[in-house]
């Protein structure tokens, strides 16, 4: 079946939720994938992260694009402190565990665009496709991204997502 906007955003905010007995560490990072639509991988990569002027953090993306601005009010409190001082603010939760998780608790396991399985990346799509709900344009949104080719946000916002 092909999933609605609404499905995405309904079925993502409930993986935000604390679950008793499970680390806050893993639904702290589910928030910063759902807040900041960055690759699950850089969440681990703390050397990419590092702080601007003022309330400014500043990622280096993985793939050679341009860096990405946030506002230090858009990440945890944990992710801020880790970039601030240092240390792992994941630890424990390897992309595996993480990974682990979200297929345990994702109403809509499995999700693909196409053949490919996209998992923890639907956090993405959901960023992408929300920023252009919101009214975003395509400029924007890859100036937003760090993209060099607009066609990424194209490929993201038409990415017909589906579950079985």
């Amino acid at each position: 079946m092909i999933m609605t906007f609404a499905e995405l955003e309904t079925s993502l905010q409930a993986m935000l939720v604390a679950r008793p007995n499970y680390s806050y560490r893993i639904f702290d990072y589910f928030t910063n994938l759902y807040n900041l639509g960055v690759r699950p991988a850089e969440l681990y990569h703390l050397n990419q992260w590092s702080r601007g002027v003022g309330p400014e953090i500043i990622l280096v993306p993985s793939k050679n694009n341009y860096n990405r601005y946030f506002n230090v009010a858009q990440l945890t409190p944990l992710l801020v402190d880790a970039i601030d001082n240092g240390g792992n603010p994941y630890y424990g939760v390897l992309y595996g565990k993480a990974l682990y998780f979200f297929e345990k608790w994702y109403a809509y396991e499995p999700v693909f665009v196409g053949a490919r399985s996209i998992d923890l990346y639907l956090f993405r799509h959901h960023y992408i496709k929300k920023l252009r709900n919101d009214g975003m344009g395509i400029p924007e949104i890859t100036l937003r991204m760090g993209w060099v080719n607009p066609l990424m946000a194209e490929n993201y916002i038409d990415s017909v997502i589906e579950y079985f």
